[in-house]
């Protein structure tokens, strides 16, 4: 596969077209930590398989983000490694399932993932402004946390995502002709639901699903299991670390008592795989005190999830990845301060 993957570099290098296309298949690559084109192309085929809309939509804001770097002067290696067009795809992919956006000729809605003609104006709509929002915020986050060695990680989305959705929320209040809703931040009755060993595979497999936002649609499991081979093409330890954080994240939650359904739908799972994912092997090594400080840090997501989205709620807005951005900020800044510290003592 290495082979495979120097020669289409190759390719890339002499072929703008396909240098192009590259910038967004790393995008979504980065989506799970990985500089892996292969990895890219079956994260897309996992959408594909579940939600047309979605992918056209996270495609889209991919190409207009690729398209509206030239105009940020941003230097190319970053560009080249998809750190550009990662929170775009990831805006796009979402902006169909949060919201459902119903006025006269215009509507978007992604239930089931069938495409209606009505809803490409929309999805083209969103998906433009979420993709310019999120790249711009991208370059503005990564300069302003560069000072602190500091990677932006899921910062720009979820903060595309936050504005996006309170514009929304203030237009509701203005203007009853127009009905804005979320898909997404209902909080359903508790399911009676009885459980057993196919509902945790179910509900950690769609926690999977989670990372593309793919949700509670008919084939998500099957995305859930695309999504993993995507990380296993990249890295057969980070898809053994992802399968080992959604089974403790989603186990925990029950033990928790959270809503049954929320569970099934993979909600607690999601930032436990992006914890594992960024900082396992990366800021943190490969050994028994990294893999401790994952399974602690996947417990507290599932928690923060819990208490964030109650609050996000309130405004129609998503948790997003907020709960793995504090939790990931939180744990370098801590094991930079104290290795500052043993230094000093030192």
């Amino acid at each position: 596969m290495s082979l495979m993957i120097q020669k289409w570099e190759e390719l890339c290098t002499e072929n703008k077209f396909f240098g192009f296309l590259n910038i967004m298949l790393m995008g979504f690559s980065q989506i799970a930590f990985h500089c892996n084109p292969v990895c890219g192309m079956i994260l897309i085929a996992s959408v594909a398989v579940v939600s047309p809309v979605q992918l056209l939509s996270g495609v889209w804001a991919s190409f207009v983000a690729a398209v509206f770097i030239r105009m940020l002067k941003i230097p190319p290696e970053p560009v080249r490694e998809g750190l550009y067009t990662m929170n775009p795809a990831l805006a796009g992919l979402a902006l169909p399932l949060v919201m459902k956006i119903e006025s006269p000729g215009l509507s978007i809605a992604a239930a089931g993932g069938a495409v209606h003609f009505s809803v490409f104006p929309a999805v083209f709509m969103l998906s433009t402004i979420g993709g310019i929002l999120a790249v711009t915020l991208t370059a503005g986050l990564r300069k302003f946390l560069s000072r602190w060695q500091l990677p932006a990680l899921a910062a720009p989305y979820s903060f595309t995502l936050l504005l996006m959705s309170l514009t929304v929320y203030v237009m509701r209040q203005e203007n009853a002709g127009l009905k804005v809703s979320s898909q997404v931040l209902v909080y359903p009755e508790e399911s009676s639901l009885l459980w057993g060993f196919r509902h945790f595979i179910m509900a950690a497999l769609n926690g999977v699903a989670q990372v593309l936002w793919i949700e509670g649609v008919e084939g998500s499991v099957i995305a859930g299991l695309l999504i993993l081979a995507g990380i296993m093409a990249a890295s057969r330890r980070d898809a053994l670390i992802t399968v080992y954080v959604v089974c403790l994240a989603t186990g925990f939650a029950a033990i928790l008592g959270l809503d049954r359904n929320r569970i099934l739908l993979g909600i607690y799972g999601y930032n436990a795989i992006l914890l594992s994912l960024a900082l396992f092997g990366r800021d943190f090594r490969a050994d028994r005190y990294s893999l401790l400080m994952i399974t602690i840090l996947s417990m507290a997501s599932v928690g923060l999830t819990a208490v964030l989205g109650r609050a996000f709620a309130v405004i129609g807005a998503p948790v997003a990845a907020f709960p793995f951005l504090i939790l990931a900020m939180g744990a370098m800044i801590g094991k930079r301060c104290l290795g500052n510290k043993q230094r000093n003592l030192g």
